[in-house]
């Protein structure tokens, strides 16, 4: 658990935060986990008390918060939650990834994401949060330092198109399509997605990273996590409200 990678921050099937039910209401000591399990886990309640701090108003000013590669839901729904409360910022987030037989897949998982089981699994989970959004599937890229290309997760690539957007124009514009939604820094995609898989997900309100013969690779959406179909159910209108609000906390 040292490095605080997607394995050590699941309580999922295969993580090092998984719940022994055997041992709930024992005594830390006598728990098979020493490091604790669930919200309790100290990897998880490390990342949930960065969370706390960097959305506090009092401590820092941020209008995306990103937390690259970790996807549990005790992660990810505390971090959407005071995402809403702080109401200056969009949280960039990454799901949990599934393969065709509904195995919770990792980091360094060998099989194939499968594009509709993992999108049924997160409409499952019902979240409904404008504050929020998602993208599908990981991405290689070029580490310059170590000269090698490596896989990040989808979020970095969303953090990269929305900071593009902000550069060559405004937070409302939307971050998506051939122009502001262009990744040119990406080698390659984990999964290539049909016509099919970029419907799939896009019902499912994750939006998808495409692929063009012509124009490479591209970020083919821009929904935040809202259920509703309203203005708020995409990013740059969400994007607006946030830079409206922080201009007249400013005034």
């Amino acid at each position: 658990q040292t490095f605080f990678k997607d394995r050590a921050l699941s309580a999922d099937t295969g993580g090092k935060a998984v719940v022994d039910a055997s041992n709930i209401g024992l005594a830390l000591i006598n728990s098979k986990n020493q490091a604790g399990a669930g919200r309790l886990n100290n990897c998880i309640a490390s990342v949930n008390k960065a969370v706390d701090i960097i959305t506090d108003p009092t401590a820092t000013r941020i209008n995306i918060l990103a937390i690259p590669g970790v996807r549990d839901p005790y992660v990810t729904d505390h971090a959407l939650e005071k995402t809403k409360a702080y109401s200056q910022a969009i949280y960039i987030m990454d799901s949990v990834v599934y393969d065709e037989n509904s195995n919770r897949l990792y980091d360094d998982s060998l099989t194939r994401p499968d594009v509709r089981e993992t999108a049924e699994q997160f409409v499952g989970r019902a979240v409904d949060n404008n504050y929020g959004a998602t993208f599908f599937p990981d991405v290689y890229m070029q580490d310059d330092i170590n000269n090698q290309i490596i896989k990040v997760p989808s979020s970095v690539a969303a953090v990269s198109a929305l900071a593009l957007n902000d550069s060559v124009k405004k937070p409302w514009f939307a971050p998506a399509g051939f122009s502001r939604g262009a990744l040119d820094f990406v080698s390659n995609v984990h999964v290539r997605l049909s016509s099919e898989d970029r419907d799939v997900l896009y019902d499912a309100r994750i939006n998808p990273i495409a692929v063009f013969p012509r124009t490479g690779f591209v970020i083919f959406g821009q929904k935040t996590l809202q259920m509703a179909k309203s203005a708020l159910d995409r990013i740059n209108v969400r994007r607006l409200m946030l830079e409206v609000k922080r201009l007249v906390s400013g005034v």
